[in-house]
Protein backbone atom coordinates (compact mmCIF):
# COMPACT_ATOMS: atom_id res chain seq x y z
CA UNK A 1 0.00 0.00 0.00
CA UNK A 2 1.32 3.66 -1.10
CA UNK A 3 1.57 5.84 1.86
CA UNK A 4 0.14 9.75 1.01
CA UNK A 5 3.01 12.56 1.00
CA UNK A 6 0.79 15.39 1.07
CA UNK A 7 3.67 17.79 0.59
CA UNK A 8 4.07 15.98 -3.11
CA UNK A 9 0.94 16.31 -3.65
CA UNK A 10 0.55 19.93 -2.68
CA UNK A 11 4.07 20.28 -5.56
CA UNK A 12 2.40 18.24 -7.86
CA UNK A 13 -0.82 20.28 -8.12
CA UNK A 14 0.87 23.48 -8.43
CA UNK A 15 1.67 23.22 -12.12
CA UNK A 16 -2.41 23.20 -12.37
CA UNK A 17 -2.97 25.81 -9.86
CA UNK A 18 -0.63 28.04 -12.06
CA UNK A 19 -2.44 26.93 -15.35
CA UNK A 20 -5.79 27.71 -14.00
CA UNK A 21 -4.16 31.55 -13.07
CA UNK A 22 -2.58 32.20 -16.38
CA UNK A 23 -5.16 30.96 -18.51
CA UNK A 24 -7.62 33.60 -20.06
CA UNK A 25 -11.55 33.23 -19.75
CA UNK A 26 -13.03 32.04 -22.48
CA UNK A 27 -15.13 28.99 -24.45
CA UNK A 28 -13.83 26.14 -21.40
CA UNK A 29 -15.01 27.94 -18.64
CA UNK A 30 -16.77 25.62 -17.15
CA UNK A 31 -14.55 23.05 -17.68
CA UNK A 32 -11.74 24.88 -15.52
CA UNK A 33 -14.52 25.96 -12.97
CA UNK A 34 -14.82 22.31 -12.12
CA UNK A 35 -10.97 21.87 -12.06
CA UNK A 36 -10.19 24.51 -9.46
CA UNK A 37 -13.50 24.05 -7.20
CA UNK A 38 -11.58 19.98 -7.37
CA UNK A 39 -8.96 21.56 -6.59
CA UNK A 40 -9.91 23.97 -3.67
CA UNK A 41 -11.09 20.57 -2.31
CA UNK A 42 -8.57 18.48 -2.39
CA UNK A 43 -6.41 20.76 -0.62
CA UNK A 44 -8.58 21.19 2.07
CA UNK A 45 -8.69 17.20 2.31
CA UNK A 46 -4.88 17.12 2.37
CA UNK A 47 -4.98 20.02 5.25
CA UNK A 48 -7.58 18.23 7.02
CA UNK A 49 -5.64 15.16 6.80
CA UNK A 50 -2.53 16.01 7.64
CA UNK A 51 -3.53 17.16 11.11
CA UNK A 52 -4.83 13.50 11.59
CA UNK A 53 -2.60 10.88 10.86
CA UNK A 54 -4.84 8.30 11.98
CA UNK A 55 -7.34 9.24 9.36
CA UNK A 56 -5.03 10.11 6.61
CA UNK A 57 -3.92 6.66 6.85
CA UNK A 58 -7.73 5.14 6.91
CA UNK A 59 -8.71 7.60 3.59
CA UNK A 60 -5.41 6.73 2.01
CA UNK A 61 -6.85 5.09 -1.40
CA UNK A 62 -9.52 7.64 -1.93
CA UNK A 63 -6.52 10.26 -1.55
CA UNK A 64 -4.86 8.59 -4.40
CA UNK A 65 -8.48 8.23 -6.24
CA UNK A 66 -9.17 12.02 -5.80
CA UNK A 67 -5.55 12.96 -6.80
CA UNK A 68 -5.80 10.91 -10.40
CA UNK A 69 -8.62 12.14 -10.92
CA UNK A 70 -7.52 15.74 -10.74
CA UNK A 71 -4.74 14.94 -12.40
CA UNK A 72 -6.59 13.15 -15.17
CA UNK A 73 -9.60 15.98 -15.94
CA UNK A 74 -5.93 18.40 -16.08
CA UNK A 75 -4.71 16.52 -18.89
CA UNK A 76 -7.94 16.68 -20.86
CA UNK A 77 -8.63 19.95 -20.11
CA UNK A 78 -5.61 21.25 -21.22
CA UNK A 79 -5.59 18.76 -24.18
CA UNK A 80 -9.37 20.50 -25.23
CA UNK A 81 -7.64 24.07 -24.84
CA UNK A 82 -4.98 23.56 -27.26
CA UNK A 83 -6.10 21.53 -30.15
CA UNK A 84 -8.22 22.79 -33.46
CA UNK A 85 -9.38 19.37 -34.44
CA UNK A 86 -13.37 19.04 -33.88
CA UNK A 87 -13.21 15.48 -33.63
CA UNK A 88 -10.40 15.64 -30.71
CA UNK A 89 -12.85 17.90 -29.02
CA UNK A 90 -15.92 16.01 -28.80
CA UNK A 91 -12.97 12.91 -27.79
CA UNK A 92 -12.08 15.18 -24.89
CA UNK A 93 -15.25 16.79 -23.89
CA UNK A 94 -16.56 12.98 -23.55
CA UNK A 95 -13.45 11.95 -21.31
CA UNK A 96 -13.90 15.12 -19.25
CA UNK A 97 -17.95 14.39 -19.05
CA UNK A 98 -16.95 10.76 -17.81
CA UNK A 99 -14.24 12.35 -15.07
CA UNK A 100 -16.66 14.95 -14.06
CA UNK A 101 -19.57 12.90 -13.30
CA UNK A 102 -17.90 9.56 -11.69
CA UNK A 103 -15.07 10.61 -10.70
CA UNK A 104 -14.74 14.35 -9.78
CA UNK A 105 -17.50 14.13 -6.73
CA UNK A 106 -15.29 11.50 -4.91
CA UNK A 107 -13.46 14.64 -4.20
CA UNK A 108 -16.45 16.04 -2.62
CA UNK A 109 -18.12 13.47 -0.68
CA UNK A 110 -14.76 13.07 1.11
CA UNK A 111 -14.65 16.53 2.07
CA UNK A 112 -18.23 15.77 3.16
CA UNK A 113 -17.13 12.54 5.34
CA UNK A 114 -13.97 14.56 7.22
CA UNK A 115 -16.09 17.24 7.68
CA UNK A 116 -18.12 15.36 9.99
Amino acid sequence: MQIVDHKDYVLQNRPIQQYLLDRLPGQYDKYFGTLDKALQRFNTILLKLSEEPLLAEEHNLDVIDCHAAIQDFYRHAKKLSDTNNWFMKLYYRTCLHGIGSKRIPKIKKLLEILSR
